[in-house]
């Protein structure tokens, strides 16, 4: 075996320079946000080793980033505005009106909420009693007959209250009063004598004879059952 020196020059007292080499990345951070796309980062330090001595900086980002939780965010439904009040469903006593209105002001998506409440509006209207228009009520008896014989009339009356009219109502329409004919048969006429006639002639021209004259159940005759005259037609 055989040796000799080498490299006997003095050693320099001043390091080499140590370019930076990164470590190894950290952990994934969370999800910057929980849906329509976030970003996720991790970090790496420049110490595997350091830069020293004048050497260079790590070269590239000490930062990582991914995209994560892409998916659409959920919306929840808000009511849009009502739209006109209907016609009331009655014109008098008591309707309603509505108005509704749409979830869609946005309308949910994605899973998202709907509307709380209801789509539906309703109010009062028209609360003012109908008028009520009268009707007859029932005939009531006829009355008696105004004569016992040669026509008369017998009448009977009705009452607008079947229902009365309120509120404005119509009164009924027609007469309260019906008349119908009674008691058409002729009457009786009782005789009644008519005048004396004048005395005929004597029976004898002396001695005392009889004159006699005579009248007539003719004024007026009798009729429909009526009475002959009282008394003698002869006198």
């Amino acid at each position: 075996t055989s040796q000799r020196n080498c490299n006997t020059n003095t050693c320099s007292t001043t390091s080499n320079p140590v370019d930076g080499q990164w470590g190894p990345f950290g952990s994934w951070s969370s999800c910057s946000q929980t849906c329509d796309g976030g970003t996720r980062t991790r970090q790496r330090a420049c110490n595997n080793p350091p830069p020293s001595n004048g050497g260079a900086n790590c070269v590239g980002s000490a930062t990582s980033e991914r995209n994560c939780n892409t998916d659409a965010c959920p919306v929840d439904g808000q009511w849009g505005p009502f739209g006109s009040w209907s016609s009331c469903s009655q014109t008098c006593d008591g309707g309603t009106r509505t108005r509704q209105r749409a979830c869609n002001n946005p309308p949910p998506s994605n899973g998202g909420a709907n509307c709380v409440g209801s789509a539906t509006s309703e109010r009062n209207c028209n609360t003012n009693a109908c008028p009520v228009n009268g009707g007859w009520g029932s005939w009531s008896s006829y009355s008696s007959c105004s004569v016992s014989c040669g026509g008369g009339q017998q009448t009977r009356q009705r009452s607008c209250n079947n229902p009365p009219p309120s509120n404005g109502g119509a009164n009924c329409v027609g007469s309260a009063t019906s008349e119908q004919n009674c008691n058409t048969n002729a009457c009786p006429v009782n005789g009644g004598w008519g005048s004396w006639s004048s005395y005929s002639s004597c029976s004898v021209s002396c001695g005392g004879g009889q004159q006699t004259r005579q009248r007539s159940c003719n004024n007026p005759p009798p009729s429909n059952g009526g009475a002959n005259c009282a008394g003698s037609g002869t006198s």
